[in-house]
């Protein structure tokens, strides 16, 4: 492991490389800290800044681009930057659980995803932390986007699992067709009642 890599580059991937590490360490307290605490709110904008850092300064590293200058992680900074915009409009118009949502996808998809591309050979990251094996960035590369994937794969079953079995519905989200339909298992005496009435009208 070497840090000759960042050292000598040039002052923009310095930004950028320092403003996406302050976000990935920063990201955990601002996203998992009591809701409208102190360290909510301190760490949150601290991160946020550093997110729209981190996006904006992609656009000026080009030495990967595939259409122009630009390259898929271009998409991600983009990405990035209208998941901040959208978690703001969402704070401020009160939809705290929406806000929190898009923050944690922004943090896993817009920083981590993203960063897991650096490691492809040649970039300064992987020649900082695989000056040796270039090639193991691949490996880093598979198995952290296949933990993303399984990280969203199991969101998205916890969140359809909650709107099915009775969960309160988050603000915003419309009923689907199997949360707005009496539970076939009742637990409460207000379902079983509409469940009798259901009954009787097919008799």
């Amino acid at each position: 492991m070497t840090l000759d890599p960042f050292l000598t580059a040039p002052v923009h991937i310095q930004i950028h490389a320092g403003a996406a590490l302050l976000a990935l360490v920063l990201g955990p307290v601002a996203l998992f800290s009591r809701r409208r605490g102190a360290m909510h709110r301190g760490a949150g904008w601290v991160w946020v800044l550093a997110m729209v850092v981190t996006a904006l300064s992609s656009f000026l590293i080009h030495g990967f681009g595939v259409i122009g200058p630009l390259s898929p992680i271009h998409i991600l900074a983009l990405f990035a930057l209208w998941s901040v915009w959208r978690a703001m409009r969402q704070v401020m118009a009160g939809r705290i659980r929406d806000h929190a949502l898009t923050m944690r996808g922004l943090y896993w998809r817009g920083l981590c995803l993203a960063g897991l591309f650096n490691f492809l050979p040649g970039r300064a990251t992987n020649r900082a932390l695989l000056p040796d094996d270039p090639q193991v960035g691949w490996i880093v590369i598979l198995v952290g986007c296949a933990a993303i994937a399984g990280h969203a794969l199991l969101t998205a079953r916890r969140e359809g699992r909650s709107a099915i079995f009775g969960g309160k519905r988050r603000e915003g989200q419309k009923p689907s067709f199997l949360s707005a339909r009496p539970s076939l298992f009742p637990r409460h005496a207000d379902d079983r009642a509409v469940v009798a009435e259901l009954v009787d009208a097919q008799r």
